[in-house]
């Protein structure tokens, strides 16, 4: 028995379809960050989609595979190709060549959710690091907060002015 891939307009459907049918069907998912709504109040929303949009894969014997193809959903059919004396032939893969991508699945490696960082909120007194521009790396206290600016007092000495965008607590 091998793997073959199949094409599809909808794999999810297609590999239920195939498994309610005794066969051995795969889809890989992964899991994104959808924006949804205006660009002004747009939330995120998280999903569940075929990792290789269109694809799925069937595990079964060569003469098998007309009948997986009859269980599919409408638009699937066998991905070709063309050996070395010209005919052509379902793509065939290795048992092995799958292992990675279900493994990576299996233990969170298809997570490609946006990971939300959260905005720094100074305060006064707080200790804080400087994470970019001239003064990147330099530590300090919040002597004021103003809107997005706030007034630190240097520890190497000085004072300044920087946007709380580039700051992080310390």
């Amino acid at each position: 028995m091998n793997w073959f891939c199949l094409s599809s307009f909808d794999p999810v459907t297609s590999a239920a379809l195939l498994r309610q049918a005794g066969y051995v069907a795969y889809c890989p998912q992964a899991r994104v960050t959808v924006w949804k709504g205006r660009k002004t109040a747009a939330k995120p929303v998280e999903r569940t989609v075929p990792l290789w949009h269109g694809y799925l894969f069937v595990h079964c014997e060569a003469q098998h595979l007309g009948a997986a193809l009859a269980l599919g959903a409408n638009g699937c059919d066998f991905l070709r190709y063309t050996d070395a004396t010209g005919s052509r032939g379902p793509l065939r893969l290795p048992e092995a060549d799958l292992v990675g991508v279900v493994v990576n699945e299996l233990f969170g490696g298809l997570d490609f959710r946006e990971k939300v960082k959260v905005a720094y909120s100074p305060a006064v007194g707080d200790r804080i690091r400087v994470i970019s521009g001239m003064w990147a790396d330099h530590f300090g206290r919040i002597t004021a907060v103003k809107g997005g600016k706030s007034k630190l007092d240097l520890e190497r000495g000085g004072k300044m002015t920087a946007k709380v965008s580039v700051l992080e607590a310390a």
